[in-house]
């Protein structure tokens, strides 16, 4: 009896484990190394007041297209989920934490509510958190897409049109006098959603990619991030606004080409050593990260004294360990609900 309760508690834990297992999966090791350069990227786009030289703070909307990449590229193989089903994996995995943290900004008084609109905003559709907004609306999309036949056989043709629209939205409806090229402004869901579908066509072609390393791919890279920086300095120094479609269109070249780079040497990745076992670390908490680091940051922005680069060590130490302290909280209350919901089928059935 005792064996076979110890069997049953087993299958049990290790069913638990299975639903609450997040999307980081260790099948690619380059996915590890690009969700820690998106963190990077985005959270170093917010630390203007904490770098000596503000325009030291950028490259976060390449991070966000380097998360909607991946993201497509996980997400590829839908199979015969249903909608809800596999809509529902992709909300626990992300709201939990969104909730947890929203709560504890509302009790220290960081988010307000004043209204039923307001409770919406932080709790339903939390867009206090810009990328949140945008992932959970794409991937509608995205399930969408890639269950119609015609659109799943025919990705590039696909993002053809989706390029499409959004040149046709810029030219006719953008206010060109305001900035587009940033997370929260909707032309850039645009390039999100082109972003996903190309990691979805790369997953369903992986073998054509995996471990097939070009020079000419990292020198397009390389020369893609150069004209992004310059291109961004300059329309930014000289008011250019009409050209910020540039900078999006180069956001784009460069997050294909350090995707296609990075794939092309997945075998080599887990040889990088410390890098790689930092990476490991690191890539389960970006969701974590995403959420606490702009609270961090403004406490340590008010603390006058404190001056580069010490102000950037705690910062960075901060975001860190609040954020695997979060994840670990998550990860438990996950497991709590999911034995609960676990026990409760077995008892139906």
């Amino acid at each position: 009896m005792l064996k076979a309760a110890e069997s049953n508690n087993q299958k049990t834990d290790l069913n638990t484990e299975k639903s609450i297992k997040n999307d980081l999966t260790p099948f690619f090791a380059f996915i590890v190394i690009m969700r820690v350069i998106a963190t990077c990227l985005i959270t170093n786009t917010h630390l203007n007041q904490i770098y000596p030289v503000a325009w030291l703070a950028v490259g976060g909307l390449f991070g966000d297209s380097l998360f909607f990449i991946v993201s497509g590229f996980c997400l590829a193989e839908i199979g015969n989920n249903s909608f809800f089903k596999w809509y529902g994996k992709r909300l626990f995995r992300i709201y939990p934490s969104v909730l947890l943290i929203s709560i504890i900004f509302c009790v220290i008084g960081r988010f307000q509510i004043q209204s039923v609109n307001d409770f919406l905003y932080i709790f339903l559709y939390p867009t206090k958190f810009p990328f949140i907004g945008s992932i959970v609306m794409l991937y509608v999309f995205f399930y969408v897409t890639l269950k119609i036949d015609f659109f799943h056989n025919h990705i590039p043709q696909t993002m053809l049109v989706v390029g499409v629209c959004w040149l046709l939205l810029y030219i006719f409806l953008v206010d060109k006098s305001t900035r587009i090229d940033t997370a929260d402004y909707y032309l850039t869901k645009f390039l999100f959603f082109e972003a996903m579908l190309y990691g979805a066509y790369i997953r369903l072609n992986t073998e054509k990619y995996k471990n097939k390393n070009k020079w000419w791919k990292w020198c397009l890279f390389i020369l893609g991030s150069s004209l992004y920086l310059g291109s961004k300095m300059i329309i930014d120094k000289f008011n250019l606004m009409n050209l910020q479609f540039i900078i999006i269109l180069f956001v784009f070249f460069i997050t294909i080409f350090l995707f296609l780079s990075l794939i092309g040497i997945e075998k080599h990745i887990p040889k990088l050593g410390f890098i790689y076992s930092l990476s490991k670390f690191l890539a389960p908490l970006t969701l974590e990260i995403y959420i606490v680091q702009h609270y961090i940051i403004s406490i340590v922005n008010n603390v006058k004294t404190l001056v580069f680069p010490l102000n950037f060590i705690i910062v960075i130490t901060n975001i860190v360990i609040s954020a695997f302290l979060l994840n670990k909280i998550i990860f438990y209350l996950k497991k709590i609900i999911v034995a609960l919901l676990y026990k409760l089928k077995n008892k139906k059935v």
